[in-house]
């Protein structure tokens, strides 16, 4: 059995693990805290390569800098030169509860097509206790086939509601995706902690 040495003098300069380690199937790439107004959060063809088939990206307590606004997500082929002009058919559903404990559930609040960044999420609110919380699965963003993608996610709605949502897109183009960006509609993201993952199957 062969030995596993580090070429760095002590753990805390390790900048990079040895070949020989398995790191497993799901790896951290890169994460983001936002605790100041911050327009949006992206990802460039440093991090959206050939080397993951799949990608992750977890949103968590994701809060805008005004109350009731949509969360939403646009992609580029052209290491965000671009954002969103690329042809995309999606389709989501909410199911929402309020605080009367009455049950709102509301189908194709999502339908979209042609449009310049997708809506995930409707109105999310900013009062004390709401964010946005969602996982997005892009599926093989620098292959050669349409490009898919799903989200699951749940916020606290600025209308005293909890809901859940659940968002499925088809991206028609054959080019590699190389960015996404993620931001609220007309507003900055006050807070949030956006984590990048890269998936081998």
């Amino acid at each position: 059995m062969a030995i596993i040495t580090l070429n760095n003098n002590s753990l805390s300069s390790v900048t990079a693990l040895p070949s020989a380690i398995d790191t497993g199937s799901m790896v951290k790439l890169q994460s983001t805290t936002i605790s100041s107004a911050t327009a949006s959060v992206s990802w460039n063809s440093t991090y959206i390569t050939s080397t993951y088939d799949i990608y992750k990206i977890l949103v968590t307590n994701a809060i805008p800098s005004g109350d009731g606004y949509d969360f939403q997500v646009g992609l580029s082929t052209d290491n965000l030169s671009n954002v969103g002009n690329i042809d995309q058919r999606t389709s989501g559903q909410r199911m929402i509860i309020n605080d009367g404990l009455t049950q709102v559930t509301s189908t194709g609040d999502f339908n979209q097509g042609g449009v310049d960044y997708t809506h995930v999420t409707d109105s999310v609110g900013s009062d004390p206790g709401e964010s946005f919380n969602g996982e997005f699965t892009f599926y093989q963003p620098s292959g050669s086939s349409y490009k898919y993608w799903t989200m699951v996610g749940s916020n606290g709605h600025s209308g005293a509601y909890g809901g859940f949502y659940c968002v499925g897109s088809q991206i028609k183009t054959t080019s590699a995706v190389n960015g996404i960006l993620m931001k609220f509609q007309s507003v900055n993201i006050a807070s949030g902690i956006f984590t990048l993952y890269g998936v081998n199957n």
